[in-house]
């Protein structure tokens, strides 16, 4: 990128913006640089502390601008490359309630609904190339081609660990803090201007017992390509200035998600709503680090989409300025884009063979379906992993 322009106002030679105006991003090119050959390099280098990986981005630009015996000639060749390997854990709680609606054990105190965790983990890849030619074969008249590949593509997959701990048979070891309160709450426990006025106060601590436990593994995969071709010519004579451009642009979006649930009953949950200002989940024994004794929850989630686009468009823009007179310049512009897109897309979403936490894993899939996750997060489970399928 050479630069880049932001118009809050409009003007004849651009295309109608939004309400905050217009961002012209401009590549380079030969001419920007003085005659002879031009080098650039560009070299980063990052290691994740998390994935404990090394990535990094590279890139190149060649340039030359050269007479020869029919005007001057510029040619350039740019290319670029990254590769990112990222992990993002989260811990979460989740819809603080009233525990005067749910289970025995919790009256006095509101507390998370649910609690757990996740991780993004996967890796991202953006190659690009552009080449461009430049000639002027004399003072009033320059013609340009170029042409550009931009491309994304990513796997990865979002592994969740969780807990509906408002599910629980009962609750114990409530601790509450100094925050107390009267509020209005509806027959589930959440805020209900309309609801039963009931004293609560923010728990802190609580143990829920035999309560729902779940894995997810959502396995993504998305790739975006773009193509584009351009061309024009500038001319100018005295006050009169012409630009004349035209482009076809081609691009092509696909996106894959999978999502496989399985789950299990644990014995028990501890949670700490405020710990030194986090949240912390502890499953005793790590029940959801043992493979065995899962089940298939809810169903196979599955969508699938992919997207087509292209766009042809020629432009001519001018300008006359004039000597002398009230008037100091005239503009003019007109433009034709004919555009088509085509967006298809599947989603299913069949049930659990034998219905909701009925069918054990192991009964219906191969050994391997289940591993452990990727990464931990060190707020749940004092940093282990647990077991969820296989991506």
């Amino acid at each position: 990128v050479s630069g880049v322009d932001v118009y809050k106002s409009n003007s004849a030679d651009l295309i109608e913006g939004g309400v905050a105006g217009v961002i012209n991003i401009k590549r380079q090119k030969p001419f920007n640089f003085k005659k002879g050959l031009t080098f650039a390099g560009n070299v980063r280098y990052n290691y994740g502390q998390i994935t404990e990986k090394s990535n990094g981005v590279a890139s190149i630009l060649v340039s030359d601008r050269f007479d020869t015996n029919h005007g001057e000639m510029g040619l350039l060749l740019d290319a670029s490359y990254s590769k990112q390997e990222f992990s993002r854990p989260i811990s979460l709680n989740c819809d603080p309630r009233s525990g005067d609606r749910g289970p025995a054990g919790g009256a006095g105190a509101v507390l998370p609904t649910c609690v757990g965790g996740l991780t993004d983990t996967g890796t991202t890849e953006r190659p690009q190339i552009l080449g461009v030619v430049q000639w002027k074969p004399n003072d009033n008249l320059e013609l340009y081609a170029d042409a550009q590949y931009a491309g994304w593509k990513s796997t990865f997959a979002t592994y969740f660990i969780f807990s509906d701990i408002f599910a629980a048979q009962s609750i114990t070891g409530v601790e509450n803090s100094d925050e107390c309160f009267d509020i209005p709450v509806n027959g589930a426990g959440f805020y209900d201007a309309n609801g039963t006025v009931v004293h609560n106060c923010m728990g802190n601590k609580a143990t829920f017992n035999n309560v729902p436990g779940m894995t997810s593994t959502q396995a993504k995969w998305g790739k975006t390509d773009q193509y584009i071709y351009g061309g024009g010519a500038k001319w100018h004579s005295g006050g009169l200035n012409l630009n004349w451009d035209l482009s076809y642009i081609r691009s092509y979006n696909a996106n894959r998600n999978t999502i496989v649930d399985i789950g299990k009953t644990i014995s028990s949950v501890d949670i700490t709503v405020n710990d030194d200002h986090h949240g912390t989940t502890v499953m005793p024994g790590d029940p959801l680090s043992d493979p065995s004794g899962f089940l298939l929850a809810n169903g196979l989630f599955q969508d699938y989409n992919r997207s087509y686009s292209d766009m042809f468009q020629t432009r001519i823009d001018g300008s006359y300025t004039f000597d002398s007179g009230f008037i100091k310049q005239l503009q003019f512009g007109y433009r034709y884009a004919d555009r088509s897109a085509l967006f298809q897309a599947v989603t299913a979403n069949p049930g659990a063979p034998g219905g909701n936490r009925q069918t054990l894993v192991s009964d219906v899939l191969p050994d391997g379906f289940l591993v452990e996750s990727p990464d931990s997060i060190p707020f749940i489970n004092n940093g282990a992993k647990w077991y969820t399928p296989d991506a």
